[in-house]
C-alpha cells in the first residue's frame, strides 16, 4: 500500500497531524547505508550575547593534528556528550559588521549572519540578507515554512535598536522573531485562534486529532515497518507532551510589536529572574527540533536573551549580564554567592552552553530517514555579537559548529583557520564559514555577504 502523510493520519474532523519523516513516506530502504538514502539538510544559527569573559574562556588550548579529541574549556563542558559532533573554529573575524559605524553590540547582532557593514539612522537600518534566509530561499516551497526565526524576548537592541534586535534579514528588512512557545506550537501544529471561546474550541479540536492519531490511527500501524511504527509512536507521545509544555510556557498575553521598526524592551525584568527562562528556551528548542523532524522547515535562527536587561537570580545572583562583561577581572567577591564578576560570567556562559546542548541532544535523539540522526543532517552555528566581552572585539570570534559531518564538513575537531586577510589579525571572515555551510546544505554558493575579502569555502573545515 502506498502511503501519504494525509492518509496515514487523517482525523475525522478533517485535519491531519504533522508527522515525522518516515521510510514509508520517502521510499528510503530500511537497513540501507546512511549515505544511500536521501535526507534533507538543515541549518540553524544561534546567537548568544556579549561574547565570553576572555578569548581563552572558549578556545581549547590544544589543536590536535591527528583528529584526537580536543580538551573542552570549562564553560563548554555541557557539550561533552556530543563532543565528537562539535567543532570549535578559531581565527575567524566579523569586523565587517561594524565597519560602517554601527556600535559594537547592535552591529554585531545585525551583521552576525549577514557579513554586511551595518548602518542605522533612527529606525531605518541598512543591512544585507542573512545566511539563513539565503538557504530558506534555496529550499523554496519544499517545506511548508520557509524558515523559523525564534527568540525568547523582544530586547530594545541597544544604541541601534532595529539592528540589535534582529538576526534574520532580507536586505534591510528584519524578519520578526517568534518568542512565544504557545504561538509557535499553533503555527507548527494548528491554527491561531484569538477569541477565548474559539481558542478553547481549537484546543479541543487538537486534542481530538491527537486522540484520533493515537487511537483510531493504530489500525494503520500494521501497514508500516517496525522502525516506522516505533518512530510514529515516539513522535506522537512527544507531540502530546510538547503541547502541554508550550501552554505552560505561554506568553500569549503579550502582543508582538509591529514590524518592521524599532523594538522596545517590555520592562519586565523579573521575567528573566526565575527558572522559567530555562524552561522557555528548552521548550522553543524542542519545538524547533520537532519542526525539523516533520520537515516543516529546514532553516532556523534563534536568539538567546540579549543580556542587556537579563538577570540571573536562578543562578544565585542578580547582576545584569552586559554589565559584568566590563569588569571580568575584578577580584571582588559577592558574599551572596561566593563568585567574582568573572565567575558569574562563566556561570552564565555555562548555562547558555547547557541550553544549546539541550537542543543538540534533542536533535541527536531523533532518527532521520537515512538512518542518521536529525543532528547528523544539520549544521548548528553558534556565535555572538562580540568575541572578548570586555574588549567588544569582532576578531577571534567565538564560533561553535555542531552536527552533520562526513560529507562536506569535518566535525569533532578544534580548527584554526589559516590567514585570510590583510588586517591587523589576518583572520578569515564569517562569510567563508557561511559559504561552507551553504555548500553542506546543497547550495552552489561561491560568495556571501560584503566581506572585504574574496569569500570562499573554509578549506580547513572541508572534507
Amino acid at each position: 500500500m502506498k502511503l501519504s502523510r494525509r492518509n496515514l493520519l487523517q482525523a475525522s474532523l478533517g485535519a491531519a497531524a504533522a508527522l515525522p519523516m518516515i521510510q514509508a513516506l520517502t521510499g528510503a530502504i530500511p537497513g540501507a547505508r546512511a549515505d544511500s538514502a536521501k535526507a534533507p539538510k538543515r541549518l540553524v544559527f544561534i546567537y548568544i550575547p556579549n561574547g565570553f569573559k576572555h578569548t581563552s574562556s572558549y578556545t581549547p588550548v590544544d589543536t590536535p593534528s591527528n583528529g584526537t579529541p580536543y580538551t573542552l574549556p570549562s564553560v563548554l563542558l555541557p557539550f561533552a556528550p556530543l563532543q565528537k559532533k562539535l567543532t570549535i573554529i578559531s581565527n575567524l573575524d566579523n569586523s565587517v559588521a561594524v565597519s560602517a559605524g554601527a556600535d559594537n553590540h547592535s552591529g554585531g547582532v545585525g551583521g552576525l549572519l549577514t557579513s554586511y557593514p551595518c548602518q542605522q539612522t533612527g529606525s531605518s537600518p541598512l543591512n544585507g540578507t542573512s545566511v539563513d534566509q539565503v538557504y530558506a530561499d534555496h529550499v523554496g516551497s519544499s517545506t511548508p515554512i520557509s524558515s523559523l526565526v525564534l527568540g525568547v524576548e523582544y530586547p530594545d537592541g541597544g544604541i541601534n535598536p532595529t539592528l540589535g534586535a534582529n538576526l534574520s534579514w532580507v536586505g534591510s528588512t528584519p524578519i520578526a522573531k517568534e518568542i512565544d512557545a504557545a504561538r509557535l506550537f499553533q503555527r507548527l501544529f494548528g491554527q491561531i485562534i484569538a477569541a477565548p471561546d474559539e481558542l478553547a474550541r481549537q484546543r479541543a479540536h487538537q486534542k481530538a486529532v491527537l486522540d484520533y492519531a493515537s487511537g483510531s490511527g493504530q489500525a494503520l500501524r500494521s501497514k508500516l515497518g517496525g522502525a516506522d511504527r516505533s518512530k510514529v509512536d515516539q513522535y506522537l507521545a512527544g507531540l502530546v507532551a510538547l503541547q502541554a509544555k508550550a501552554q505552560s510556557n505561554s506568553l500569549c498575553g503579550v502582543a508582538p510589536p509591529v514590524m518592521p521598526g524599532a523594538l522596545n524592551n517590555d520592562g519586565s525584568l523579573g521575567k528573566n529572574a526565575t527558572t522559567g527562562l530555562t524552561a522557555h528556551i528548552d521548550t522553543m528548542s524542542d519545538l524547533l527540533a520537532h519542526a525539523f523532524a516533520c520537515d516543516l522547515t529546514r532553516s532556523a535562527s534563534f536568539m538567546l536573551p540579549c543580556g542587556f536587561f537579563s538577570n540571573f537570580q536562578f543562578l544565585g545572583f542578580s547582576d545584569q549580564h552586559h554589565g559584568l562583561t566590563h569588569i571580568p577581572d575584578s577580584t571582588s567577591v559577592d558574599p551572596s554567592c561566593g563568585l567574582t564578576p568573572g565567575g558569574k560570567l562563566d556561570a552564565i556562559c555555562t548555562w547558555q552552553s547547557a541550553r544549546i546542548a539541550h537542543l543538540l541532544s534533542t536533535l541527536d535523539s531523533m532518527i532521520d530517514v537515512d538512518g542518521r540522526t536529525i543532528l547528523d543532517n544539520t549544521l548548528v552555528f553558534v556565535s555572538s555579537d562580540v568575541g572578548d566581552g570586555q574588549l567588544h572585539s569582532h576578531s577571534t570570534m567565538p564560533v561553535l559548529l555542531a552536527g552533520g559531518g562526513g560529507t562536506v564538513t569535518k566535525m569533532g575537531q578544534h580548527i584554526t583557520a589559516g590567514p585570510g586577510g590583510s588586517g591587523q589579525h589576518q583572520q578569515q571572515p564569517f562569510a567563508n564559514l557561511f559559504v561552507s555551510m551553504l555548500q553542506f546544505a546543497g547550495v552552489n554558493a561561491t560568495t556571501f555577504g560584503h566581506s572585504s575579502l574574496a569569500a570562499h569555502a573554509l578549506g580547513e573545515l572541508m572534507v
